[in-house]
């Protein structure tokens, strides 16, 4: 601070002398938004892009410091101004593409990054921003490419995250937990990796490593309503009724936004054949989740068996709006 403020005065001081020096303006502003004065730094910007409007170093700066203040249009405009000057200059290439991705501008974003790896074929961030996009444009395959060739020039736990996304969306499990388990490798202190190998081993019925994995998420995020949730139904999955009860309970009480809560302490009454208790909950579960076709089918099925055959209908034909080839339901319903 002390450092900034010497500099400062030393600066004005030689605008005192001249007040049309580019340099002084220019090292004004770079002090002033490193201290996150960013309205007197966007001025003194300005004041030297008026007395040198071609200076594209001031222009990138302004423009850097119009992305900060979240003025995504001006900036966006600077850099095109700069571009059409320099067209091969990298750095203005490559944040002009987050400039329209963040105007969800996906296609130019695409074009834009795209040039900015043809003239920086190493440059990883940009690799894997191509990759985001095309993965967001549902294009898995060229998203792919463009993960493991990011993460071919440099390892990092989000790109892996990333890739396990990917390998997720596309059912390739195997993959997926890889990728998620390369992520914690380098990072363990995340969260969402770790979580996520809980989740799928828990699938995958793992129980054991699933309980690592969850016990380890936990430790991370201890008031994390979705790790309890996933604790009740391993510890229900092995038969742990009254653990697993408890581990429910706890995630609603952390997150009453937690869903399937309700469908979980159903399928325990089940166990117990206790069916009214089994339809109380799946009742409950599709008041808080109306498209939560596991519980409609449950809910459905108890109705049937129970010669309440006209609350049946009435939920399998509500389930059928939202999952319309769902056969079970319709098998259901006939």
């Amino acid at each position: 601070q002390e450092r900034y403020t010497e500099a400062i005065s030393r600066f004005k001081e030689v605008l005192s002398l001249n007040s049309g020096d580019v340099d002084a303006l220019t090292n004004l502003g770079v002090i002033y938004a490193r201290m996150n004065k960013l309205e007197l730094a966007a001025e003194k910007y300005e004041e030297a892009v008026r007395i040198s409007p071609g200076n594209n170093t001031i222009l990138l700066n302004l423009a850097r410091l119009h992305v900060k203040q979240k003025k995504f249009r001006e900036a966006r405009l600077l850099y095109e101004n700069i571009l059409r000057a320099q067209p091969n200059l990298f750095s203005a290439n490559k944040e002009l593409g987050f400039i329209y991705k963040a105007e969800a501008r996906l296609g130019d974003a695409i074009s834009q990054f795209s040039r900015a790896a043809k003239l920086q074929p190493q440059d990883h961030e940009v690799l894997f921003e191509l990759g985001q996009l095309y993965f967001r444009r549902g294009k898995n395959n060229t998203a792919s490419k463009y993960y493991l060739k990011a993460i071919s020039i440099k390892e990092q736990s989000k790109y892996y995250v990333a890739l396990a996304h990917l390998y997720e969306n596309s059912r390739q499990v195997k993959d997926c937990i890889t990728a998620y388990q390369k992520a914690y490798q380098l990072d363990n202190d995340n969260y969402e990796a770790v979580f996520r190998l809980g989740v799928l081993t828990l699938n995958a019925g793992e129980f054991k490593r699933a309980a690592q994995y969850l016990k380890i998420a936990l430790n991370l995020k201890s008031n994390k309503g979705e790790v309890y949730k996933y604790f009740g139904i391993l510890l229900r999955k092995q038969k742990q009724y009254d653990k697993s009860k408890e581990a429910l309970f706890k995630a609603k009480l952390l997150n009453k936004y937690v869903r399937e809560i309700y469908y979980q302490l159903g399928l325990i009454e089940l166990d117990f054949k206790n069916i009214s208790g089994a339809i109380e909950n799946f009742e409950r579960e599709l008041k808080e989740s109306p498209s939560h076709l596991l519980t409609a089918r449950k809910l459905a099925s108890l109705y049937l068996e129970n010669q309440q055959g006209d609350k049946a209908a009435v939920l399998i034909r509500r389930a059928l709006k939202i999952h319309k080839t769902d056969d079970e339901l319709h098998k259901l319903l006939g």
